[in-house]
């Protein structure tokens, strides 16, 4: 069977971007959720309701699990706004629950390496809104429901270093049917 990376962390923590480099390897297909989001034109870093999260959860697991059942390891990366953070517990539970090997790590980088690295991707212009929203999503992460083995800092080290040290284990693990 499959492996399943939930991969969490704020925006702007390097989410997507270990997502992509994950997939290059043979067999793995990058999900983000963000993307379902776009397609029902939800507004970036805007609440994200529970109605709306009924939609979106049942439809990532959909995505999810086309590739499962296409016999490919998918990395799904996904943002949390709620805290506690209900939703990798959601995704755990159905995962799991459909007999899929789920692995989850959660980046959590400091302030100011997310708000550096957030300014450098030009997102949000308004500095004090950027702020909030940085930190809210760090508290997210700061739940008593994140276990410590599943935390990462990625801050001050390349994509690649944190591939090498965090994620490649787990490909050659998939890979060898481990």
């Amino acid at each position: 069977m499959p492996t399943v990376i939930l991969l969490i962390g704020p925006s702007g923590s390097g989410k997507t971007s270990m997502g992509k480099r994950i997939a290059q390897n043979k067999g793995w297909a990058h999900i983000s959720e963000d993307k379902i989001w776009d397609k029902i034109n939800h507004v970036p870093y805007t609440y994200r309701t529970p109605k709306e999260q009924a939609v979106i959860q049942p439809l990532s697991i959909k995505h999810i699990m086309q590739k499962v059942k296409k016999r490919k390891n998918v990395v799904f990366e996904f943002l949390v706004f709620d805290n506690p953070p209900t939703p990798i517990v959601w995704y755990q539970a159905q995962l799991s629950k459909r007999n899929v090997k789920v692995i989850t790590r959660v980046f959590r980088p400091t302030l100011n390496e997310l708000l550096l690295h957030q300014k450098t991707r030009g997102r949000e212009k308004n500095i004090q809104k950027q702020r909030k929203h940085a930190k809210h999503q760090l508290t997210c992460l700061r739940s008593r429901m994140i276990k410590k083995e599943w935390i990462i800092n990625p801050s001050g080290k390349t994509l690649e270093e944190n591939y090498n040290k965090y994620f490649e284990p787990i490909i050659l693990s998939a890979l060898s049917g481990r």
